[in-house]
């Protein structure tokens, strides 16, 4: 790993810049992961990259009072904010390790989240130096720039180190179509990752009323909790599975025989399948038991608690992801299982 260069900064500019950076890193911290959001990290990086290139220069930074279309900001997004020019920082401070993969580099690019962390932090930068003469501007600045350097890319190496399911969302998918993705994502224990973003969904869909939702760690068998399915919520029941096998629709359909409502959920790809082998399993069973997929079960509910409203369906996605990695701490305490939540390019 490459070594951070001594950054030699004035005892008032490395002060002011640790409490600036600690106060900043608290304003965007992501939920569960104990870490700024790294879309906001991102910004940061082509904040410090534009005035490292002199296409800004210390003396304007007063000048950023707003997000507004102008000098540091485009219609959309922070300036020079994209995929290709985050490669490039990485590339020219010989940390390609830690480079995103895909289109990551742009997460929440456009969304009023990062603009304002992008403006935070150009007033971070600006009030850091406002601790000393502007006649001397130029010189703590371009050591503080370094320096700030080596405060992120720290950061997104503790991201690294995190690890965790990290999928980039793109702003023209389905929310069901991301889902599908973060079901896949995971190769040791998919099972885990179906079974909580159900318990999460449930949980969000019943918040308020004075309905339980009892969780369980994944590895805990039925019989060892004497438990029906995964889920039960008063006479209903909930099969959760990545591929159903004979003991799945056994109990599925016991449940059904015994007057219970039973859902049997699996992810889109086999969901075809699955009903067809019911049919096989025993001619009606589709009938007793209502098959879905776990991406149209999670994302329809999702869409209706915010009345069709797409940023207001996105928002209702990451109190879901919020919620599904604080149940991965209480029964999984896998940090591999966590998602690691993007800004979704909302407010």
């Amino acid at each position: 790993m490459q070594e951070q260069e001594e950054v030699q900064l004035s005892e008032k500019v490395r002060t002011a810049a640790d409490q600036g950076f600690d106060h900043w890193c608290q304003e965007n911290n992501s939920s569960g992961i104990g870490l700024p959001i790294r879309g906001r990290l991102y910004a940061a990086l082509i904040v410090l990259s534009n005035l490292e290139a002199g296409t800004w220069h210390f003396v304007e930074l007063p000048e950023a009072i707003s997000t507004d279309e102008g000098k540091f900001f485009g219609r959309r997004a922070l300036r020079n904010h994209g995929a290709s020019r985050i490669l490039r920082v990485f590339q020219q401070h010989r940390r390609a390790d830690l480079a995103p993969n895909g289109i990551s580099g742009e997460q929440g690019r456009t969304s009023g989240g990062t603009k304002e962390a992008g403006l935070q932090f150009i007033r971070l930068i600006r009030n850091t130096l406002e601790q000393v003469p502007v006649e001397i501007w130029d010189e703590e600045g371009n050591a503080l720039i370094s320096y700030l350097y080596s405060r992120v890319f720290a950061l997104l190496q503790k991201y690294q180190e995190l690890g965790g399911i990290d999928v980039p969302f793109s702003s023209s998918e389905s929310i069901s179509a991301y889902i599908s993705k973060l079901l896949d994502a995971h190769k040791t224990n998919p099972g885990a990752v179906l079974q909580h973003l159900v318990g999460a969904k449930l949980e969000i869909r019943f918040s308020g009323q004075s309905v339980l939702i009892t969780h369980n760690s994944s590895a805990a068998a039925d019989v060892q909790t004497g438990r029906r399915g995964d889920f039960e919520i008063g006479s209903t029941v909930f099969h959760v599975t990545k591929r159903a096998n004979d003991g799945h629709y056994r109990k599925a359909k016991q449940n059904a025989d015994n007057g219970r409502k039973v859902y049997l959920l699996v992810p889109d790809n086999v969901l075809r399948a699955v009903k067809d082998y019911g049919e096989q399993f025993e001619k009606g069973f589709s009938k007793k038991v209502d098959i879905f997929s776990i991406e149209q079960f999670v994302a329809q509910n999702l869409d209706e608690l915010a009345l069709f409203d797409k940023s207001e369906a996105l928002r209702n996605l990451k109190h879901l992801l919020e919620k599904y990695n604080e149940l991965i701490d209480a029964y999984e305490n896998e940090v591999s299982l966590k998602i690691i939540i993007s800004d979704f390019g909302i407010e």
